[in-house]
C-alpha cells in the first residue's frame, strides 16, 4: 500500500509506516522469548542470544541508509523541537 500512494500525500505514508513499525516492533518480544526457549544449554543460549540481538541491530546500520542526506538538503539534522 505504502508503494501505491504517490509523493503529494505524506499523511498517508505516515500512517503506513506508523503501522508498519507498530507490527514489527509487536513481533520482536514473541520471537525473542521463541528464540530464548528453543536454544540448547546455557552456554549456547547465551551465544546464541548474543547473535540474535547483533543481528537484528543490523537494522539500524541499514535503516541510517533510508534517507541520504543528499535527498533532502532542505531538512535539519539533528535534534529539533516542534510545535
Amino acid at each position: 500500500m505504502l508503494a501505491t500512494l504517490d509523493e503529494t500525500s505524506l499523511h498517508g505514508k505516515g500512517a503506513c509506516m506508523c503501522i508498519a513499525v507498530a507490527c514489527v516492533s509487536a513481533t520482536y518480544s514473541p520471537s525473542h522469548a521463541w528464540a530464548a526457549n528453543n536454544f540448547g544449554n546455557e552456554t549456547k543460549r547465551a551465544i546464541g542470544m548474543g547473535l540474535y540481538t547483533a543481528i537484528g541491530n543490523l537494522g539500524s546500520i541499514a535503516g541510517s541508509w533510508f534517507y541520504l542526506s543528499r535527498c533532502y538538503v532542505d531538512q535539519q539534522i539533528g535534534p529539533t523541537l516542534s510545535s
